[in-house]
């Protein structure tokens, strides 16, 4: 356990990165008068800055052969998700409060996690649903809705 502390707080920050980022995607939404030009200057400024990250770390670019063994799914699937993601997060933000859309994108993504673990999808080791992880994700579903009720 005492390794996995880092990797824990790294994914705790990673999702309270969340909020944080639909306020100001949602703002610029607003601001611009469309969500779907808000999800395009967030990837014009990801793109920018993820290039930037790039050249200072200077990765080995993989060769022709290794690109081509790349699944087609793997070079499209994050990007189409992610676009999705950003507009959806920026769309329902303002209709359901910051505590609801979190809440409801985090109950969203332990319910394909779990499915993904069920099957082995993707390469993931197979961790079976049974009435423990049932009862898991049912309770944060319920808290949820409670937190969006009161």
């Amino acid at each position: 356990m005492k390794q996995l502390i880092f990797p824990i707080l790294l994914a705790f920050a990673a999702g309270a990165f969340v909020p944080i980022q639909t306020g100001a995607n949602a703002l610029l939404g607003k601001n611009l008068g469309s969500g779907m030009l808000s999800t395009l200057v967030v990837f014009v400024v990801a793109t920018l800055s993820t290039a930037l990250f790039i050249a200072f770390q200077r990765p080995t670019i993989p060769n022709i052969t290794q690109l081509s063994a790349i699944p087609l799914y793997a070079w499209v699937t994050g990007g189409i998700l992610g676009a999705a993601y950003i507009y959806l997060l920026i769309y329902t933000a303002p209709k359901l409060g910051m505590a609801g859309v979190v809440g409801f994108v985090v109950s969203g993504q332990l319910i394909a996690a779990m499915l993904f673990d069920h099957f082995g999808w993707m390469g993931f080791e197979q961790h079976s649903i049974n009435w423990k992880r049932f009862l898991g994700a049912l309770l944060l579903i319920t808290g949820v809705l409670i937190i969006k009720k009161y």
